[in-house]
């Protein structure tokens, strides 16, 4: 299992845009390294019922192989929803566990 020095940024990223979500914002990210070459906006009005939109991830491996898909969060956005807040209360519950 990879193990990163990094992972309290992980953990902080996602404390911070729940709080954004929580004040009733959207939050969309994009990776320092995510580099835009096209205008996303189309796919935004695309999934306007989407509570989250992003890409498939692997990381962390141990939810990867206990859950079969991870989120990806190089480019991704998380609408202030109640269902998204189920998100990250579920990302609150294994965050500790999974790095």
């Amino acid at each position: 299992e990879m193990q990163s020095n990094f992972s309290h940024i992980w953990i902080t990223r996602c404390v911070v845009f729940r709080l954004i979500n929580y004040w009733g914002f959207d939050v969309l990210s994009f990776d320092v390294d995510a580099i835009v070459l096209k205008n996303i906006q189309p796919i935004l009005d695309e999934n306007r019922d989407a509570d989250a939109i992003g890409s498939f991830g692997v990381y962390p491996f141990r939810l990867h192989r206990q859950w079969g898909v991870t989120f990806c969060m190089g480019v991704a956005l998380f609408r202030s929803s109640e269902y998204t807040e189920l998100l990250w209360e579920t990302v609150s519950q294994v965050a500790p566990d999974s790095m």
